[in-house]
């Protein structure tokens, strides 16, 4: 990883008792929207191993404005996106941060 990337780390979870269904269709649906923003390094999602509806991101981007660019249009997306559109089985974000190394 190089000093200027960019970790953002991402919390959140499946709606109760969906937890499969999201693993299954929303998982790629929303990798597939990131794999899509410019500045994307790589994209790791971790699932609990104690409560299975919780989700871990690790994304690296290659700098801060263009993990805070792919941040508000993917949150712009998810708004205007009809309730037929909406990621399967996605429930809410617990956390959302930007992380740079310091050493």
């Amino acid at each position: 990883m190089s000093k200027n990337s960019i970790k953002e780390i991402v919390i959140y979870r499946s709606q109760e008792g969906q937890s499969e269904t999201f693993v299954e269709q929303g998982l790629p649906q929303l990798q597939g929207m990131a794999s899509q923003f410019d500045g994307i390094k790589s994209h790791l999602t971790f699932q609990s191993t104690k409560e299975p509806e919780l989700f871990l991101d690790i994304v690296e981007w290659e700098s801060l404005e263009q993990a805070e660019r792919a941040a508000q249009m993917m949150e712009e997306q998810m708004k205007k996106a009809d309730p037929t559109a909406q990621i399967a089985g996605f429930g809410k974000t617990d956390f959302f941060n930007h992380f740079k190394l310091i050493s």
